[in-house]
């Protein structure tokens, strides 16, 4: 799963998304100098980020395709993720409780990867 830096135009990283066949990406902060993978995750961006602007479009813009992910893009203080060290049980519960079927893992603000319902459960049954 590769990243979207944050300043990158919608347009794109709803390419990068379809093409990619995923449900969201994650928006990192370019210009580190590390690898995309590696950068400090900002937010993350899923299919009813684009659904919206794409409804609704952001105000002043007049260019939809060039507005950057950071626009429409979700806080990462505003995103349920976990980390490392987040034991199977919590995570299971979120998926539950939250009805979601995808967390990102974020450890020390970097990606370390997305977690899937069929991860967990293919886990405990293995």
């Amino acid at each position: 799963r590769r990243p979207a830096p944050r300043t990158s135009p919608h347009g794109t990283a709803a390419r990068q998304a379809l093409d990619a066949r995923l449900t969201f990406l994650v928006a990192v902060e370019p210009g580190s100098g590390e690898p995309e993978d590696k950068q400090r995750v900002v937010g993350l961006v899923n299919e009813r980020s684009f659904l919206s602007f794409c409804a609704a479009g952001v105000p002043g813009s007049t260019a939809p395709a060039h507005t950057p992910v950071s626009s429409i893009m979700t806080p990462l203080s505003d995103v349920l993720h976990v980390s490392l060290s987040t034991p199977a049980h919590e995570v299971i519960d979120l998926f539950f409780s939250r009805n979601v079927r995808h967390v990102p893992v974020i450890d020390g603000g970097r990606l370390q990867g997305v977690l899937s319902a069929r991860d967990v459960l293919r886990g405990l049954f293995e």
